[in-house]
């Protein structure tokens, strides 16, 4: 039982756990939790007078389900009636996207906020300061994900053209637009073409180093990208959208996910079954596996009913017209976000890609939490990680989402005691 000054420990048995690139499986596979944080049982065990030492505060039997790490969505403009970039946006706003987030598995999101002027941005940072998860609180808060100004106005896509700057005067410029204080940044999608964007880049990373820029809404050709790469990008944003096509004589951003000496970046997908066909898809895992990362591109709209969903919204300054399965800017084609959640697009992803089912989960967890610098901590189940994961199927639906090893949302809708589900 937990010690002194120690809090409750929670067993999992019963249970397949996505660790190390595979599933571990069979008598003895479980997952203990103290402090929010997951535990070596064997050192326990060793470390015991006795058995009523070593024993578990509470036991919880899995019934044979997949726990893998909790989602990590980072790219996510809103949900549940909730804009990032809305400057009216409070922190009770935040917490309900939190909350709700949690029955698609995400445990842990990077809220987008889409090309502003600066008194937005004033307004609408200080509610998005990262926060630690729990049940109440819902997801964990990584930072903020900032997708423009400093876009090119021929890729702007749902972008309003308008007020889209170029960072000429390095990381000056881009803290005349988002103000002095960028440690709260997670994630910055920048036109790397751009005058200063390179400049701008590098000297951001020196002062800020967990920022990772993303290029996104860019004509760069694959040159510019291989020097804005050795200058510090780690990642291209929503891949295939909002960028020139692949040609065989220039093959653009979608080229960096060829192997060669140049290192290869991390790129995101929106699996909604909108903005990018499954043969796309399958054609990028394919090329560079590892670098796969899975994102919603999610709107206000999505997890609304269709009736509310079709209600006038809005992405930044840009009136959207929203149906139950897209979202384009009203009187246009031109997609404004998307409405699928995280996880139906995991379920997408895996049935284009044919990949495995940990392969696909790595998509979720690992390889986010790789791009951000926190895979030491968060994406993965290893000793001394935050207990933040999911039971799932075997078809990927979530069964459970747990945040520090306390269970936050249940599919079962069953009472929950102390953290516990109690099932019938």
């Amino acid at each position: 039982m937990a010690g002194p000054g120690q809090g409750r420990t929670i067993r999992l048995i019963n249970v397949r756990i996505v660790r190390h690139g595979r599933i571990v499986e069979g008598p003895g596979t479980e997952l203990w939790v103290q402090n929010g944080k997951i535990i070596d049982h064997y050192k326990r065990w060793w470390s015991s007078k006795d058995n009523s030492e070593y024993a578990a505060d509470i036991v919880i039997d899995g019934q044979n389900a997949i726990v893998a790490p909790g989602f990590i969505d980072v790219q996510i403009n809103g949900a549940y009636g909730v804009s990032f970039s809305e400057p009216s946006v409070s922190a009770d706003d935040v917490h309900h996207v939190g909350r709700c987030l949690l029955r698609h598995g995400v445990t842990s999101f990077v809220p987008t906020v889409v090309s502003s002027i600066p008194d937005v941005y004033a307004a609408v940072l200080p509610k998005l300061r990262p926060y630690s998860g729990s049940p109440s609180a819902g997801a964990t808060l990584l930072g903020v994900h900032l997708e423009g100004p400093f876009i090119n106005t021929a890729q702007h896509g749902a972008h309003d053209p308008a007020i889209l700057r170029n960072p000429t005067n390095g990381m000056a410029s881009l803290m005349e637009v988002y103000g002095r204080d960028l440690s709260d940044i997670a994630i910055m999608t920048m036109a790397i073409e751009l005058p200063g964007a390179i400049e701008a880049m590098a000297e951001t990373r020196k002062a800020f180093p967990n920022i990772a820029f993303s290029i996104g809404h860019s004509v760069a050709t694959i040159e510019d990208c291989r020097l804005a790469i050795e200058a510090g990008a780690t990642c291209v944003t929503h891949l295939f959208n909002a960028m020139q096509n692949f040609h065989h004589r220039n093959p653009c951003i979608i080229g960096t996910l060829a192997p060669g000496e140049h290192r290869i970046p991390f790129y995101g997908l929106i699996c909604d079954g909108v903005h990018t066909h499954a043969s796309a898809v399958a054609m990028a895992y394919k090329t560079h596996p590892t670098g796969a990362i899975l994102v919603t591109d999610a709107i206000s709209a999505m997890g609304m009913a269709a009736s509310t969903a079709s209600s006038p919204t809005r992405l930044g300054t840009k009136p959207l017209e929203v149906s139950t399965s897209q979202v384009v800017i009203a009187g246009t084609n031109c997609l404004a976000g998307s409405v699928g959640t995280f996880d139906g697009g995991l379920r997408r992803f895996k049935k284009y890609t044919a990949c495995t089912t940990v392969e696909a989960i790595d998509c979720a967890t690992l390889h986010p939490a790789q791009l951000l610098g926190i895979s030491n901590r968060k994406g993965v189940l290893d000793v001394g990680c935050d207990a933040d994961f999911v039971l799932l199927d075997d078809d990927l639906n979530v069964l459970e989402t747990y945040i520090a090893g306390e269970l936050a949302w249940s599919s079962t809708q069953l009472p929950v005691v102390n953290g516990v589900c109690q099932r019938k």
